[in-house]
C-alpha cells in the first residue's frame, strides 16, 4: 500500500522509498525535537476548529471506516480523517466535510511553503477524490512567524491557513504516473541512486548512513571538505573524485584562492602537523584584557511560544556557563546558571548574568554571534537591563577568530573550526574534555532537548541528576574555553 509518507519519500528519492518498504532497518530517525514539535503543533490545530472529532490512531483501514461512519453521523471538522482507494491510502490532519465536497487542512510545523508540503497534500487529494469524494479546497496550515505571545495563546493569529488549491491542483494532474512508477519501484531490485542534496535536504534523510556507506564514502573523503557548497562536493563525488586529496589534483582550477588554501591545509602529509602563525596568533592573544569572563549560553525553542513576548521557533536561552580568566596563568574562577524549567527563565537569567559579568568587563564566546543574539534578545525582552546586558554584547570577543583564519590549523580538524574540530586538535589527550564521558547531555541538541522535556517528569530526584548532568556539560563548553587559550599561549612561546 503506497501511503502519503511513502509517496513523498519516492517523491524525495526512489531509493529512500525502496528502503523504507523493503529495508526499514537501516533508516535513522534522529531528529525527535522535530517530531516532538509536529505533535505539538498538530494537537494545537485541532482546538481551531470547536466541535472537532479526531478518528482513533489505528491501521488506516480501519481509520478509513471510522470516517466514514463519522462523516455519515454527520461530524462536520474530523481530524486524522481517513481514506482508502485501491493500494492508495491517506490520513488528513483535518478534513471539513460540506454538502458540496470537502476542503483538506494539512498542519505543518513550519513557518513558510514548502515544496514538499504541497507534495503531501496533492497526493491526499488524489487519493481522496478516488475514493469518491470532491475536494473543494485545499489548504496549508502553518505556524505564523510574527506571532508574539500575550496571555493565552491566540490560534487565530498563530496559524496561517493559505489556500494553496490551484498549486495542488497542477501538481496533482502528474500524481497518477508518479503512483505507477513507484509501485513498480516498490518491486523491482534496490535501486542505485547517485547521492546528491535531498540526502541533507529538506532534513538529513534516514538512509543517509546506509547510501554513504553504499556508495563508498571514504571517511576523509569530499564532504569533509568546508567551504565548498554541498551542490558541488555532491557533484564532485559523482564525477569520481571522492577525497580532498582527488580534488587537488583533478579540479583545482574550480576552487577559489580561499579554497585551495584550505585544500592544501588539509592535504598535509603529515596528519599531526600544527601550523601555527605564531606572530599572528600573538597578536590575538596580547589585545585580551583581563580578568577575561568566557561565557556559553544553553538554548531552547519550541514551535508554540510558551511565554509572554515569544514567537515560534525563538531561541530561549535557559542556561549560561561563565569561567572567569584572572590572567594568561593565574586564578579561574566558575560561575553557572540553569533555569528552573516549571518558569519563564529569561528574567531570571538576566538576573544572575549581570551580577556575575561586572558592566564593562570584557566577555568571550567561540562563535560569538551566537551568545551576542542572546544578549540582544535579552535586551529587549528585560528593558531595564538593556544597558548593562548591551554593554557586555559590544565588548565581546570571538575566540574562533585564529581558527576561522587558519592561523591555527591541524589536517585532523577537517576543514572545520568548529569547537568540537578544534578541542580534540589542540587537547586531544586532555581526559577533563572528553564529552562522550558525561553522564547525560553530550552536545546543545541534547541539552535543547533534555530541557524541553525536563518540565513533564515528576520524580524530583531524576529531574535533579539531570540537572547536574546538564550543568556539567554546559561547564564543560567554556572549561574548554580554557583550555584552548592556555594551549595557544603554550603555542606561541
Amino acid at each position: 500500500m503506497i501511503t502519503k509518507t511513502a509517496f513523498v519519500n519516492g517523491c524525495r528519492c526512489m531509493e529512500y522509498l525502496w528502503l523504507s518498504q523493503n529495508k526499514p532497518a537501516v533508516l535513522e530517525h534522529k531528529d525527535t525535537a522535530h517530531t516532538r514539535d509536529g505533535d505539538e503543533v498538530g494537537e494545537t490545530a485541532r482546538k481551531y476548529y470547536a466541535g472537532a472529532v479526531t478518528v482513533k490512531k489505528n491501521r488506516l483501514t480501519e481509520m478509513a471506516k471510522e470516517t466514514a461512519a463519522l462523516m455519515r453521523g454527520g461530524a462536520k471538522t474530523i481530524c486524522e480523517a481517513s481514506f482508502v482507494a485501491d493500494d492508495l491510502a491517506c490520513a488528513a490532519d483535518i478534513v471539513r466535510v460540506f454538502d458540496d465536497g470537502l476542503d483538506i487542512i494539512e498542519v505543518k510545523s513550519s513557518t513558510s511553503i514548502k515544496n514538499v508540503q504541497v507534495d503531501d497534500i496533492a497526493f491526499q487529494c488524489h487519493v481522496i477524490e478516488k475514493a469518491g469524494f470532491h475536494v473543494r479546497n485545499a489548504y496549508l496550515m502553518h505556524l505564523n512567524k510574527d506571532y508574539v505571545r500575550h496571555g493565552e495563546l491566540n490560534l487565530l493569529e498563530l496559524f496561517k491557513q493559505v489556500n494553496i488549491t490551484d498549486e495542488v491542483r497542477k501538481r496533482e494532474a502528474s500524481i497518477a504516473a508518479e503512483i505507477a512508477v513507484m509501485r513498480r519501484a516498490e518491486n523491482s531490485e534496490e535501486p542505485n541512486i547517485p547521492l546528491s542534496c535531498s540526502c541533507d535536504s529538506p532534513y538529513e534523510c534516514p538512509c543517509k548512513t546506509y547510501c554513504f556507506h553504499k556508495a563508498g564514502v571514504p571517511e576523509k573523503s569530499i564532504f569533509t571538505l568546508h567551504g565548498v557548497t554541498a551542490k558541488k562536493k555532491y557533484a564532485y563525488f559523482n564525477m569520481g573524485i571522492k577525497t580532498v586529496d582527488a580534488l587537488l589534483t583533478y579540479a583545482s582550477e574550480s576552487l577559489t584562492e580561499r579554497q585551495m588554501k584550505l585544500v592544501k591545509l588539509e592535504t598535509s602529509s603529515i596528519e599531526d602537523d600544527l601550523v601555527v602563525e605564531k606572530p599572528k596568533v600573538k597578536e590575538f592573544l596580547d589585545s585580551l584584557l583581563y580578568p577575561l569572563y568566557l561565557l556559553d549560553f544553553e538554548t531552547t525553542e519550541r514551535a508554540i511560544p510558551a511565554y509572554d513576548g515569544e514567537h515560534p521557533y525563538q531561541h530561549v536561552p535557559f542556561q549560561y556557563s561563565l569561567h572567569i580568566m584572572t590572567g594568561p596563568n593565574e586564578e579561574v574562577i566558575h560561575k553557572e546558571f540553569l533555569a528552573d524549567e516549571r518558569t519563564d527563565p529569561k528574567r531570571d537569567m538576566v538576573q544572575h548574568l549581570c551580577a556575575d559579568i561586572p558592566e564593562g568587563a570584557i566577555a568571550m564566546a567561540y562563535n560569538y554571534s551566537f551568545e551576542k543574539n542572546v544578549l540582544r534578545m535579552l535586551s529587549e525582552e528585560v528593558p531595564e537591563a538593556a544597558h548593562h546586558l548591551m554593554a557586555i554584547h559590544n565588548r565581546m570577543i570571538d575566540l574562533m577568530v585564529p581558527f576561522k583564519d587558519r592561523l591555527v590549523y591541524r589536517p585532523s580538524m577537517c576543514g572545520s573550526y568548529s569547537i568540537k574540530a578544534v578541542l580534540p586538535a589542540l587537547c586531544g589527550d586532555d581526559k577533563s574534555l572528553d564529552y562522550h564521558a558525561l553522564p547525560v547531555v553530550h552536545n546543545g541538541g541534547e541539552a535543547m532537548e533534555v530541557f524541553a522535556n525536563l518540565r513533564n517528569i515528576t520524580d524530583r530526584e531524576e529531574v535533579q541528576r539531570i540537572r547536574e548532568g546538564m550543568l556539567m556539560y554546559c561547564g564543560l563548553d567554556t572549561l574548554a574555553m580554557v583550555k584552548i587559550i592556555q594551549k595557544l599561549y603554550e603555542l606561541v612561546r
